[in-house]
């Protein structure tokens, strides 16, 4: 009777300390925040941006600043050419040159160089 009644006390005990821990776990899993747009441009009728980005894992440190650039088409729909996360302690990438020319994506990040091509699809009727 006395373990019994220790078992349902120790069991309640977990509960009442548990719970709210799995809470927060659930809440605070994945957090993303968008911090600075550095590079807007325009590539036949879609946008092009450039944006840092924090993105919060839940795992209790905060990631550094990352970047990413994107393709906006007209009904708003986001398309991720290349992104680019911190390393472990720098705590902002280095952000690429950013440059439109001849139909093309210029990225320069100090470390790599990339050309992005972007061809319009052709959309079959019926």
């Amino acid at each position: 009777m006395r373990l019994r009644s220790a078992l349902l006390w120790l069991l309640f005990g977990m509960l009442v300390a548990g719970l709210p821990l799995l809470v927060e776990l659930g809440r605070s899993r994945c957090h993303y925040s968008e911090i600075d747009t550095f590079f807007k441009g325009s590539l036949d009728d879609k946008l092009v941006v450039g944006i840092s980005f924090i993105e919060y894992q839940g795992s209790g440190f905060m990631s550094g600043t990352n970047w990413k650039v994107q393709l906006i088409n007209p009904d708003r729909a986001r398309i991720t050419v290349y992104e680019k996360s911190s390393v472990f302690q720098e705590n902002v990438p280095h952000q690429p040159s950013i440059e439109i020319k001849d139909g093309q994506i210029h990225l320069d990040d100090g470390e790599e160089k990339l050309v992005i091509s972007v061809q319009r699809s052709e959309s079959k009727s019926r």
